[in-house]
């Protein structure tokens, strides 16, 4: 139930991309290869590139996904990893071994909401000043 809740609150941000992509109207941007895209990390750094703005969060966003899918496909037993990032989550201060539970706490899920709120404020604050300032 967690993972699910994790994904829509990622597919909210993806979405929202979406529609700052078509207020601000970048150019040189394929909209349509833009929209299809999935990994919200990729579309955050990438519109936030087009506008010209830092972009802190791609790490935090790549852990949380991993927890997500952990908990949404895998019943939150830690079963993957690749060289890169083998066994990192974004809930644990630490590494988490292979086919240790992965269950998140109010506190850690708090912090991703706070996140993704942050993130939501900015973009929708840095599209409101690109459209003033057109």
């Amino acid at each position: 139930m967690i993972g699910n809740s994790l994904r829509e609150l990622d597919r909210f941000l993806n979405v929202l991309i979406d529609e700052v992509a078509a207020a601000i109207e970048p150019s040189g941007l394929d909209r349509v290869a833009f929209a299809q895209q999935r990994n919200t990390a990729n579309k955050l750094r990438t519109i936030r590139t087009v506008m010209a703005l830092p972009s802190p969060d791609d790490r935090r966003l790549r852990a949380i996904g991993r927890d997500r899918d952990c908990l949404f496909h895998c019943a939150e037993i830690r079963r993957y990893g690749d060289r890169r990032t083998a066994r990192q989550t974004a809930m644990l201060p630490r590494r988490l071994a292979h086919a240790e539970r992965l269950t998140p706490d109010l506190h850690q899920l708090r912090d991703y909401c706070r996140l993704y709120d942050r993130i939501v404020a900015e973009l929708v604050a840095a599209c409101a000043e690109h459209l003033r300032t057109r």
